[in-house]
């Protein structure tokens, strides 16, 4: 019997297949993207690609191009580093504008259109992300324009609080290109924001200040780099934030402490919520650890009930009760289960995600966020209860492989959590809105659904690596079909939202849903007749590609795939084999040499990669050790082998390899090859280090 339950723990035991791309761009500098953004599974869908023919085999049909369009590699896809409006010059005669003092931060707009992009930014975006303080960034506008609307005057004061006038100038600057965004409004091209380069160089003034303003003005400066698909530049911002958050406090609910007033102690929750939202974003786009770890966190969710009573500043040694559970419960949030299961011993669902939470919760109907004048926090806590379920994905999938370790109950837990999320939303945000609708919540319904999706596709796309004959790849990759459609069609609906062709998650989630839908079309487990999907996928990153290069690079490359697909199903006379291999390593890939099958006719010479990895020339070449070899086999087993190993499972030393494919392989695949020539011959040396 024990043997019996031994072997079924191992069965319901998922290897990790996911692993991120590392690339030595000299000697002394990398650069890295984790395996959360999905660079893993692009690599994947192109060497299921690259074995179908090209058009030379079947005819050099007129139809199809024989020289197909090579987009940019599976790196840089999900992390652009420009948008196409910091390329463009647009003037418009009859505007004046105002200096700033800052050339990085670039030209006040007009008032009028200070005005414009006030209201589209508080109408957009300020529900969503509410770290300003509404009538408070008014006056910090009207102090910019000196004070008297339409006088051109120095925005810079000459009083004594320079600190205080350069947190004003990047909130205003930031803020109004953030605005910009939204359809129909259009800055000059002076009074955009000029570099990355210059506005980091302008926000490490701020980092000794870890004050309310100066962390407002991180914040904002953060979300327009991510609107900008500046990725790694927002990144750098943040991790110096969260450090000024927690020498600040702002991790711990405000509402504990009875010496901050108010109004101060709402502030800080939110801006603590909108930077826990930017780290969970920033760590899956980018595939890097998260920087806020949930058992260091004890700020409740705004728009859920408040957990926490004041503590006294002086309060009475020998007051009764002090180490009770009851009093320790009061400072501990929802999230905190294991504490609270360690103090009572007793566990109940959380009203809002589905997880185990301690006694003394109020019930659901309580648990759900309040209405009318609170709707602003019921946006921002919902979005923060889906931030902290996001990061339990990453968690789970995503850790070192040393430490990753994924089954079957733990995947089915966070599902049923997510669905959990999704089900208790209110229906104004569940259901699409009717044309005209003006309601605060309905306006974000396709965000939402995003959302939900993209956290189905990011449980389900670990397992679309896993070898075919696999159940947890045959269900996965269905689930991921039913996302990806319902993902589309939605999007598809909502094209004119500013909001959604803004966020950066939304080219994550549309990217994705495209892949799964090629993928699944090539293997035979989608209709091809169902093509449209695809098509509706290229116009949204067509509309897309006006704002960001990176959505530019996902159309090429989808295109491609697209027309591989017609060249399968459509031309006359076609070749090709009805079964696919099963998916290989990337070549180089140092941790996983499996066999491989050659033509005896095929010369064994060996060839040099494009790409080389900077080793030492007097070291001996490396033999894959057997520790490599038995996580190879864990990775890609046999029915038999999966569930009669014991040792398989084995995960060696993590030494660095390069994860892209040799494009100088010989030809295994025959012309089926040149399609990945075109998509990774190309160079990596300015990958995430463009300027805006």
């Amino acid at each position: 019997m024990s043997q019996h339950n031994a072997l079924n723990n191992r069965s319901r035991f998922i290897p990790p297949t996911e692993i991120g791309s590392f690339v030595a761009l000299g000697a002394c500098r990398s650069e890295f993207i984790g395996s959360a953004s999905g660079v893993f599974f692009a690599n994947t869908v192109f060497k299921a690609f690259s074995d179908l023919p090209t058009s030379q085999e079947v005819g050099n049909s007129k139809d199809l191009p024989n020289k197909l369009p090579a987009p940019e590699p599976a790196h840089t896809y999900l992390a652009g580093s420009e948008t196409e409006s910091s390329q463009q010059d647009v003037t418009h005669s009859g505007q004046v504008a105002q200096s700033s003092g800052f050339s990085a931060l670039g030209m006040l707009p007009t008032p009028s259109m200070s005005k414009e992009l006030t209201m589209a930014y508080f109408r957009h975006w300020h529900p969503v992300f509410p770290f300003l303080h509404g009538p408070t960034f008014l006056e910090e506008v009207n102090k910019a324009y000196g004070g008297v609307e339409g006088e051109s005057v120095s925005i810079l004061s000459k009083g004594p609080r320079p600190q205080e006038d350069l947190c004003r100038m990047v909130t205003v600057q930031c803020v109004f290109g953030i605005a910009a965004t939204t359809p129909g409004l259009q800055l000059d091209h002076a009074c955009r924001i000029q570099s990355t380069q210059g506005l980091l160089q302008l926000l490490a003034a701020l980092y000794n200040s870890p004050d309310i303003l100066s962390l407002q003005a991180l914040l904002a400066a953060e979300l327009y780099m991510i609107t900008a698909m500046s990725l790694r530049a927002a990144s750098t911002v943040h991790g110096a934030l969260t450090r000024m958050m927690y020498h600040a406090g702002i991790h711990r609910c405000p509402f504990r402490y009875l010496q901050l007033p108010e109004p101060v102690r709402g502030i800080r929750k939110r801006i603590f919520w909108c930077a826990y939202i930017f780290d969970r974003h920033l760590g899956q786009a980018l595939g890097h650890p998260l920087s806020f770890n949930d058992i260091d966190v004890d700020v409740c969710v705004p728009g859920m009930p408040e957990l926490h009573r004041p503590v006294p500043v002086n309060q009475p040694a020998d007051t009764p009760g002090d180490d009770s559970p009851e009093l320790v419960l009061a400072h501990l949030p929802q999230g905190q289960r294991q504490e609270r299961e360690r103090l009572t011993g007793m566990a109940v669902e959380s009203p809002f995600d589905g997880s185990p939470v301690g006694p003394g919760v109020r019930d659901s109907s309580e648990g759900q966020p309040t209405s009318g004048g609170e709707k602003q926090e019921t946006i921002l806590g919902l979005i923060a209860t889906h931030a902290q379920l996001l990061g339990t994905i990453l968690n789970l999938f995503h850790n070192s492989i040393h430490t990753r370790s994924v089954d079957l109950d733990s995947v089915q837990e966070i599902t049923c959590r997510v669905h959990s999320w999704w089900n208790r939303l209110p229906l104004s945000i569940q259901d699409s809105p009717p044309g005209g609708t003006n309601d605060l919540t309905s306006r974000y319904h396709v965000f939402f659904t995003t959302l939900y999706n993209h956290s189905l596709l990011l449980l389900n796309r670990p397992f679309l690596s896993l070898p075919r004959e696999r159940f947890e790849f045959k269900c996965s990759l269905q689930a991921a079909i039913n996302a990806s459609h319902s993902l589309l069609m939605d999007v598809n609906q909502h094209l004119e939202n500013g909001l959604f062709l803004s966020w950066p998650t939304s080219l994550s989630a549309v990217w994705t849903a495209g892949l799964v839908v090629s993928f699944a079309t090539l293997l035979d487990q989608y209709p091809f007749s169902k093509s449209n999907e695809l098509e509706r996928c290229l116009a949204i990153l067509d509309r897309m590609s006006k704002k960001w290069s990176s959505a530019r690079q996902c159309h090429a490359a989808l295109n491609l795939l697209s027309r591989k697909l017609i060249t399968k199903y459509e031309m006359p006379n076609m070749v090709h084999s009805q079964s696919y291999p099963p998916p290989r390593s990337p070549r180089n890939h140092s941790l996983v040499t499996p066999t491989r099958r050659r033509d005896p006719s095929v010369s064994s010479t060996p060839r040099v990669s494009k790409r080389q990895r900077v080793e030492d020339p007097g070291e001996p070449t490396r033999q894959p050790p057997q520790q490599d070899a038995q996580w190879a086999a864990s990775i890609y087993p046999s029915e038999s082998t999966f569930q009669t190993s014991p040792n398989s499972l084995a995960v060696p030393q993590y030494i660095g390899p390069d994860f892209g494919f040799d494009t100088s392989l010989p030809d295994e695949f025959g012309e089926g090859q040149d399609l990945m020539n075109e998509i990774l011959n190309l160079d990596y040396s300015t990958l995430f280090s463009g300027s805006i």
